[in-house]
Order: structure tokens, then C-alpha cells, then sequence
């Protein structure tokens, strides 16, 4: 998994089961003041930058994003550190 990015991107609105497949092995969670979650590990660069031009693309709004290129032996650390 060298290459690999632990993303969290922070979005207005809430999305349904629906949308799962639109972003990948990102998980979604719904928050309570109306934005939503989504983090988890994606293979690279190409595969975050596509699904930030789905979300362009619908008119999605993003609110914020954090994404660190992770080593071969991190990627339970990084589902831990964004499953808050």
C-alpha cells in the first residue's frame, strides 16, 4: 500500500447508502449538524482527486479535507485515527 493516502473529507449534507459507491472504500458517516464524514484509505492521488471532481461535478459542497500519504504498515492507524 505504499502510495496510499488516509483521506478524511468533511462535506454539507448528509448522503444516503446510495451514494457509497460514488466514493469508493471511503465510509460515510453523517454527522449531527448536518455535514457528513468521509474517510478511510484510497490507492493514490488519482483516485482522490476523482472522487473531489464527482463531488465538483454534483455541486457537492466540501468543507474540509485532510489527506497524509500513508507507509505500508499504517493503514489500521489511520482508520482508527479518523473513525472519531
Amino acid at each position: 500500500m505504499v502510495g496510499s493516502l488516509c483521506c478524511q473529507i468533511n462535506v454539507k449534507g448528509h448522503f444516503t447508502e446510495a451514494w457509497s459507491s460514488w466514493f469508493g472504500d471511503l465510509e460515510i458517516v453523517n454527522q449531527p449538524d448536518g455535514e457528513a464524514k468521509l474517510a478511510g484509505i484510497l490507492a493514490d492521488q488519482a483516485v482522490f482527486y476523482g472522487i473531489l471532481d464527482q463531488m465538483r461535478n454534483v455541486g457537492i459542497e466540501v468543507i474540509s479535507v485532510s489527506c497524509v500519504k500513508i507507509e505500508e504498515e499504517e493503514p489500521l492507524e489511520c482508520r482508527e485515527e479518523n473513525s472519531d
